[in-house]
């Protein structure tokens, strides 16, 4: 039992959420609409474009990369500074 979705509602970053969240061979029909949709939400305001993130969202795996870098980078500056 299948329940309609109106994704006409979502905001561009929702639909690209859904579109990566979707499980394409089950519901194929709706990878479509959402496609369709970002697609079209593209065209018509190229400036929304940007991928932001939202307070509370997952972070990426490049996200925590990135972070663990700076971490190690500041605990080695830091080690280096006490002992000196």
């Amino acid at each position: 039992m299948d329940s309609e979705i109106d994704f006409s509602t979502y905001t561009l970053d929702e639909l690209y959420s859904s579109a990566r969240a979707i499980d394409r061979e089950a519901y194929p029909e709706r990878a479509k609409e959402i496609d369709d949709l970002i697609k079209t939400r593209e065209a018509q305001s190229p400036s929304e474009n940007i991928v932001s993130k939202v307070a509370g969202e997952k972070a990426t795996r490049s996200d925590r990369l990135v972070a663990a870098i700076v971490d190690g980078v500041l605990g080695v500056v830091l080690y280096l500074y006490s002992c000196s």
